[in-house]
């Protein structure tokens, strides 16, 4: 989409990102064949396309699938969040949206109220910062990540989801039963410091993304197709 006023600061390379990975579609999956000799991790051998995968993740802790991650890339809901444009802390947003965060610091939430006007068949959210890597002067590298945690309330402010992933620079909410018409608010948190040396900053920046289904994307020719070299993207 031409940058405007609505889209200017999802050129953050976060924000983008949470853009893309909130529209990942969950269906159209396959499922992988993996190799049987090997009695700990994955290793794929190729595709089952017969078989329907389904799609599978286990928050807080593991907020994305194993294997598809965020699921499959669908351009359309990627521009119908992206064109729905920035939504803010300071007023009740649309069901489909993103924003820029900036200053989060610890004990100093941030929150996004959201209402849906009709029942959402599903809800997706993706919270995203960027890890930091810092040279000491040598031939090290130390590298760190600000923990956040994503958490939807509904009106009655009780947890509806939570996700926190600990060394994690993502954090996923996935409700495929969706949610019912009302007001809701998603919550970011700045929880602390995962590390391997150095000292960052105490505050940190971010993109958030969510949707509903998204009925009114621009439809677009796109497949992805699973290799055993790797994903292609077909337009």
């Amino acid at each position: 989409a031409r940058s405007t006023n609505l889209t200017v600061h999802a050129t953050n390379n976060y924000v983008l990102k949470a853009i893309l990975m909130a529209g990942a579609s969950k269906t159209g999956l396959v499922s992988p064949m993996l190799d049987p000799t090997l009695s700990t991790g994955y290793y794929v051998t190729n595709w089952d396309f017969n078989t329907p995968y389904v799609y599978s993740n286990h928050p807080p802790g593991q907020p994305l699938d194993r294997f598809f991650g965020a699921g499959l890339f669908n351009i359309n809901n990627a521009y119908a969040i992206l064109t729905a444009g920035e939504q803010t802390r300071t007023a009740t947003n649309a069901a489909i949206g993103w924003a820029w965060g900036t200053n989060l610091v610890s004990g100093a939430p941030h929150q996004y109220w959201i209402a849906l006007t009709r029942p959402a068949s599903e809800f997706s959210a993706m919270l995203v910062c960027n890890r930091h890597v810092r040279n000491n002067g040598g031939s090290a590298y130390y590298w760190s990540v600000t923990e956040l945690k994503l958490e939807l309330y509904n009106q009655d402010n009780q947890v509806i989801a939570t996700s926190d992933d600990p060394g994690n620079n993502v954090n996923h909410l996935w409700l495929p039963g969706g949610l019912n018409a009302g007001l809701y608010h998603l919550k970011v948190s700045n929880v602390g410091l995962y590390s391997t040396g150095g000292s960052p900053s105490a505050s940190e920046n971010y993109g958030l993304a969510w949707r509903t289904a998204c009925p009114n994307a621009v439809p677009v020719a796109t497949s992805v197709q699973p290799h055993t070299d790797g994903m292609h993207i077909i337009f």
